[in-house]
């Protein structure tokens, strides 16, 4: 039988509480099956505190992050 291998796609908006745990979680409780690669969308500037949970977490986990501004202000709509 072949290796499990999958992706998980995380979207993040400032709560770095539910990642940090979500994060933990997959260290923890999925030992036999890891993810080749945990990609963390980042919508908006990332805080000091979501720098700190992917840096610590990036040392046993293949986390890749990435920024993208999903919304904007004023949306197309708004502006005509």
């Amino acid at each position: 039988m072949s290796e499990v291998q999958y992706d998980i796609v995380i979207p993040h908006y400032k709560d770095e509480v539910n990642l940090s745990e979500l994060l933990h979680d997959l260290v923890e409780y999925n030992k036999k099956h890891k993810p080749r690669f945990i990609n963390i969308i980042n919508d908006g500037e990332p805080s000091e505190d979501f720098i700190t949970v992917v840096t610590e977490y990036s040392k046993v986990l293949p986390i890749k992050c990435y920024s993208c501004l999903l919304y904007t202000s004023p949306s197309p709509r708004d502006r005509g």
